[in-house]
C-alpha cells in the first residue's frame, strides 16, 4: 500500500470493503493527487505579468500563491489583479530588496519561485 499524508487510509479501506489493494492504492493516490497537501513542483522560464490569460505558468504561479498563502483566487492561468497583487505580497514577503513589489514576475522572482518550487 502507499500512504499519503493527509489520507485517511481507513476510510478508503472501509469504502472499498472488496477492493484489492492496488485498487484502494489506486484510490488513495487520485485523492491525493487534487487534495492541496500533494506535492506541487513547477519550474518558471518565462516572465509573467499582467494581462496574460489562460495560461499553464500562471496556473502554476497561482498554485504556488495560493501554497504560499497570499492568493485565494480560482486558478485560472489568466494573470489580473488578483494574481498581480498577489506576486507584489509574495515580493513583499520574501523581502526582495532589489526589485520593489512590482507584480510583474521577472528574472529575480522566478529565481525565487524555483528555488521554492522546481524539484
Amino acid at each position: 500500500f502507499i500512504v499519503i499524508p493527509g489520507q485517511d487510509f481507513n476510510k478508503v479501506a472501509t469504502n472499498n470493503s472488496s477492493a484489492s489493494p492496488a485498487s484502494i492504492s489506486e484510490s488513495l493516490t487520485e485523492s491525493a493527487l487534487s487534495n492541496d497537501s500533494a506535492i506541487f513542483s513547477h519550474t518558471w522560464n518565462k516572465d509573467l505579468y499582467y494581462g496574460i490569460r489562460n495560461n499553464d505558468d500562471v496556473r502554476a504561479l497561482q498554485r504556488a500563491l495560493t501554497k504560499e498563502g497570499i492568493y485565494s483566487g480560482e486558478i485560472t492561468g489568466n494573470f489580473f489583479g488578483l494574481t498581480k497583487q498577489a506576486v507584489v505580497d509574495f515580493q513583499k514577503k520574501h523581502n526582495f530588496t532589489n526589485v520593489p513589489g512590482t507584480g510583474y514576475v521577472g528574472s529575480y522572482t522566478r529565481k525565487v519561485l524555483n528555488e521554492l518550487y522546481s524539484k
